[in-house]
């Protein structure tokens, strides 16, 4: 009950406070290097003709980055952007990210009238240091839903 009254509080503060949205220009740094790599992922993943159904996603557990689709298939997709190893960045996304992003998924589908029958998740690890779509690394279908999810 308490946890249900913190998170209405939350949207009410958010929505009353616009939103939490930051003018353009007060982003730090890392939020800018941040959105180039999340511009850079959507691009290399348009390229290999997925579409996108929605971006940052917010739901109260979390955000999910990017949502694609790929077929018939919904792909959840973490950006991490970095400079240096790709493998790195992949596992920067330990047990805690891993158990947000499962439950704003899953508070995304509950939310679609058409639910999908196949999910994903991937990471793409997005190195600045490299020019253009070269420093893009895509690790598809990573373990974030178990055997027994059922979208």
């Amino acid at each position: 009950m308490l946890g249900h009254l913190h998170s209405l509080f939350s949207r009410i503060r958010r929505r009353v406070s616009g939103g939490g949205t930051k003018p353009a220009g007060s982003r730090t740094e890392a939020q800018r290097l941040g959105d180039e790599g999340e511009a850079r992922a959507l691009n290399a993943l348009r390229g290999q003709g997925m579409r996108l159904l929605a971006r940052n996603w917010r739901a109260d557990h979390g955000e999910l980055d990017i949502i694609m689709r790929e077929g018939g298939v919904v792909v959840f997709v973490e950006v991490r952007t970095h400079r240096g190893s790709p493998v790195k960045a992949y596992a920067s996304v330990g047990r805690k990210k891993r158990r947000v992003l499962r439950r704003t998924a899953k508070a995304y589908l509950r939310r679609l009238r058409d639910r999908p029958r196949t999910v994903r998740f991937d990471i793409v690890a997005v190195d600045l240091d490299e020019p253009g779509g070269e420093g893009v690394h895509h690790f598809r279908a990573v373990p974030l839903f178990g055997r027994d999810f059922v979208p």
